[in-house]
């Protein structure tokens, strides 16, 4: 079983590619891959790329999105609310059947970024579908965060698993409403 994958991105070069195919990557979906039985083998290939100025970047196992994520998700998170989950992102209240799961630190980031792989590991997240990792939004969030990592969405994202945060996020939701409506009153 492999742990640890090499990527290679926009080889342009004919003599290259046939040079990456004889050191066994794959071409797939516009890139060359090859997967590796240790950390070790694939840093010897790593080297070696780096003597022909090759970008690539390597991944271990743990930073694939595995087919069960969703399923981890609802057996650790339960919904927020009898059975309302909310979208971490703009708040709506989601059934489960509408909920969508999404990575916080997105997978193919983590895959690319050396530092984000340091900052999952301090953060004792080992795997990427790691459930401290995943929360609950709908659709259009989801679509609309794509992969990107800022810190709004990353505090929204570990927040929205805590029922305190609803109650303090609606509170002033509230708050603001009764402020408008006081303060258009007094005209």
């Amino acid at each position: 079983m492999s742990c640890y994958t090499i990527e290679i991105p926009n080889i342009k070069k004919r003599k290259m590619r046939k040079y990456l195919e004889t050191l066994g990557f794959v071409y797939i979906n516009r890139k060359y891959k090859q997967e590796f039985e240790s950390k070790e083998e694939a840093e010897t290939i790593g080297e070696l790329l780096k003597t022909y100025h090759i970008r690539y970047y390597g991944y271990s196992k743990d930073m694939i999105r595995s087919n069960d994520y969703r399923k981890q998700f609802f057996q650790t998170a339960k919904p927020i609310i009898g059975q309302w989950y909310f979208c971490a992102y703009c708040g709506r209240p989601l059934k489960k059947d509408k909920v969508t799961i999404d990575h916080i630190v997105s997978v193919r980031k983590a895959q690319k970024s050396k530092i984000l792989q340091r900052i999952l590991l301090k953060m004792e997240l080992t795997n990427i579908n790691n459930p401290k990792n995943l929360c609950a939004c709908c659709e259009n969030c989801n679509k609309r965060k794509g992969q990107k990592i800022s810190t709004a969405y990353v505090i929204r994202g570990i927040l929205s698993r805590k029922r305190w945060f609803w109650m303090i996020y609606y509170l002033l939701i509230l708050v603001i409403i009764l402020g408008i409506i006081w303060g258009v009153s007094k005209i």
